[in-house]
């Protein structure tokens, strides 16, 4: 289930069990972040994966302290705004608000919650007297090369979905 159909599906379960609609929505954009966490990690950048147990809960400690209180932050702006001012009703503004937060969000997503990790270039790996200059020299294997191919196609289909060409 995508972060948005979860993200409209608690705010309604919220709102009908009588919760202020801005209450609603900070929560229920916290449960679509950590859900979209969780695929991000899982699908759309496993291509970057984190070191263990430790380095994965503290990539979910940058997600939220960015992409999580961005998010919060901008849906609630965009649903006092939409709903308060506007008057639009809650499902259609929080839809508008998800769409208007989803690109830059992804953005820091890519850029530094899930960011590539640093490889030594081909000259700091030949300098190294501490690897092997075969590998480096003979560039990277098949199996290697299927799966650089196969993540950048996942991260270019997220980015197509959003409309957007990938840098």
């Amino acid at each position: 289930m995508s972060g948005v159909s979860i993200q409209l599906v608690i705010l309604t379960a919220l709102i009908n069990s009588g919760f202020h609609y801005l209450i609603a929505t900070a929560l229920a954009v916290q449960v679509a972040v950590l859900n979209n966490f969780a695929w991000y990690e899982r699908w759309t950048w496993s291509d970057r994966p984190a070191a263990g147990l430790s380095a994965t809960l503290g990539r979910l400690f940058r997600f939220n302290m960015t992409v999580g209180i961005f998010s919060i932050a901008q849906n609630l702006f965009f649903m006092n705004v939409l709903v308060g001012y506007v008057e639009l009703p809650l499902i259609p503004a929080n839809i508008i608000g998800i769409s208007l937060c989803s690109l830059l969000n992804f953005f820091i997503s890519d850029r530094l919650v899930f960011k590539r990790p640093i490889v030594p270039s081909w000259s700091e790996a030949v300098v190294d007297d501490s690897r092997l200059a075969g590998p480096a020299l003979s560039g990277p294997q098949p199996d290697e090369m299927t799966a650089v191919r196969s993540s950048r196609t996942r991260a270019s289909q997220e980015w197509a979905l959003m409309g957007v060409q990938r840098p």
